[in-house]
């Protein structure tokens, strides 16, 4: 309903698709501040020796990466839909199928396999001893989010919004 009232004023798609993915952006980018904040109060509160800011901002970034991850794909997959009544199945079960992928590259430590999971891409261990991110990791995160907006962005535009 918000699509075809959208849809009826002089508004290009182009525009309406980017205010919500500008809007996306946004509310990711201000809950991981909140994140980082809270984490950071709670972190000294708990450790008795102060933890490294640099670790601190890879830790809580980390989780803005992965969700950067399912922005896109969540944007790609909503763009296809036809009629989606209710995102949450759907969105369980590809969360779902990530998180299995992600015991499956547990099991057979195959580091191909890592890279078809966001889960994969951003473990705590490796944070702490290497005090980085894994390029081909981020790499493959911005290429999966670009590759998965651009898809949706270019479904929204020529989609017809039946109703």
């Amino acid at each position: 309903k918000t699509t075809d009232f959208l849809l009826t004023k002089p508004i290009g798609r182009a525009r309406i698709f980017g205010a919500k993915f500008t809007a996306v952006l946004v509310q990711i980018v201000v809950q991981n501040i909140l994140l980082w904040i809270t984490a950071f109060v709670f972190v000294r509160f708990i450790l008795e020796e102060p933890m490294s800011h640099r670790l601190m901002l890879l830790m809580t970034g980390s989780v803005f990466f992965v969700q950067l991850f399912f922005v896109g794909l969540g944007f790609a997959v909503a763009a296809a839909a036809q009629k989606l009544k209710s995102a949450v199945p759907l969105t369980l079960g590809i969360v779902f199928f990530f998180f299995a992928l992600q015991m499956l590259h547990e099991s057979l430590r195959d580091r191909k396999l890592s890279f078809l999971t966001p889960f994969a891409y951003f473990k705590g261990s490796d944070l702490i001893r290497n005090v980085a991110y894994d390029a081909a990791y981020i790499a493959a995160t911005l290429i999966v989010f670009a590759g998965f907006s651009l898809l949706a962005w270019l479904i929204y535009r020529k989609k017809d919004f039946a109703g």
